[in-house]
């Protein structure tokens, strides 16, 4: 199978932060697209651009502003991933406290990136008379139907189903600092958007439609005002056919600094792959498929801090059931749970004992609307999300 390459560079180079705004006589939301934020993803760039263009030539009445951002410009310059290290697994609050303490100068391209970007996103959400949404563009370095990553909260899940692609839950446990994350716990509406593989022209144009979706779902257009809407959704569907509308992450297969990893070659993004079946060599010994499951983002370009994921589907059923629960605020129970009492430090944040709670911790803690992070001293941790 051919793939025709993405050919709109000169719109990707550029010093400048801002790739644009466009904003009608109406008040209403701000919303703000991030591109780029691995240089090696020029696709949601040429995206912006494009809708950018026709905002500027057909101006249509929109209520509120579209404004898109490039994410990391040094990485966007030489077309790599990243220079010192991931720009999104940084957005922390360590991390970022970290950046803003005084006398502290930024220790690598990254770190300066994340200051200036930040400064650029918050300043919008500082001026944005209306509710705030972030939605950010990435590529994938193998094929891939187009996606939508989610920070679970119920808003962030309406604005998501609003893109038409397949929904990916539970990434932000094993990835944590993503922007996505940190903005939406800012209270934001927030979803990253992925558009297909690096160098494949139809990322672009998926990458416009998910962005002309999200104007929508937004409530800045109506649907008349957006160009060949319908046919938008309709390619989108088309690009995800056959995967699951909604999966959830199984296990991740983490790299550390220095790691040799090679994916063994063929496999796309949704790939079905049997327990034992052999993925990739790590470090010279063979890695294999822990479940029957699917294979999710395996890696296929020189720098990575995951080999790939497994993902399984979820059925409908507990989506509804988890809108129920949250809606209801049965999450207001947590804290009499047995073996679970409040972190000490940290907000709406519970500590679990797990040799008193044993029976489908994460998945009653998932359905009222909690996430988990990294264990603290063998107890496991999780905080609710900002469903508000």
């Amino acid at each position: 199978m051919t793939h025709a390459k993405t050919n709109e560079p000169d719109s990707a180079i550029s010093t400048d932060r801002v790739i644009g705004r466009y904003g009608g006589d109406t008040l209403g939301p701000t919303l703000v697209c991030i591109t780029g934020l691995h240089g090696n993803e020029p696709a949601g760039v040429a995206a912006a651009t494009r809708v950018l263009d026709y905002l500027h030539k057909h101006k249509p009445a929109l209520r509120g502003e579209f404004v898109a951002l490039r994410g990391n410009l040094t990485a966007l310059s030489r077309r790599e991933r990243y220079i010192d290290r991931d720009l999104n697994r940084q957005w922390t609050q360590e991390r970022l406290a970290a950046l803003a303490a005084p006398g502290d100068a930024p220790q690598s391209v990254e770190d300066r990136e994340q200051i200036a970007l930040n400064a650029a996103i918050s300043r919008e959400i500082e001026h944005a008379p209306g509710r705030f949404f972030l939605l950010d563009v990435h590529t994938t370095s193998s094929v891939s139907a187009p996606f939508v990553i989610l920070h679970d909260s119920l808003r962030n899940r309406a604005f998501a189903r609003a893109l038409c692609a397949p929904l990916v839950l539970g990434l932000e446990e094993s990835l944590e600092g993503t922007i996505t994350d940190h903005f939406s716990e800012r209270g934001g509406v927030c979803a990253a958007f992925e558009c297909g593989r690096h160098d494949d022209a139809v990322s672009v144009e998926l990458g416009e439609a998910a962005l002309w979706l999200g104007i929508r779902a937004a409530d800045m257009l109506d649907a008349g005002d957006i160009p060949h809407i319908a046919e938008m959704r309709a390619r989108i569907h088309a690009a995800a056919s056959g995967v699951p509308p909604v999966v959830e992450v199984l296990a991740r297969h983490a790299l550390e600094r220095g790691d040799a990893y090679v994916m063994r070659p063929g496999f796309r993004n949704f790939d079905i792959v049997r327990r034992g079946q052999a993925l990739g060599l790590h470090n010279g010994h063979d890695v294999a498929a822990a479940a029957d499951s699917r294979v999710f983002m395996p890696l296929y370009q020189a720098l990575g801090t995951e080999a790939f994921f497994l993902v399984q589907p979820v059925a409908r059923f507990w989506l509804w059931l988890s809108g129920v629960v949250r809606r209801a605020g049965f999450s207001r129970i947590i804290g009499w749970l047995p073996g679970v009492r409040p972190h000490a430090l940290r907000p709406r944040t519970f500590v679990v004992n797990p040799l008193i709670a044993r029976i489908a911790v994460a998945e009653i803690f998932h359905l009222l609307g909690a996430r988990e992070h990294e264990s603290e001293h063998g107890r496991r941790v999780f905080s609710l999300r900002r469903e508000e």
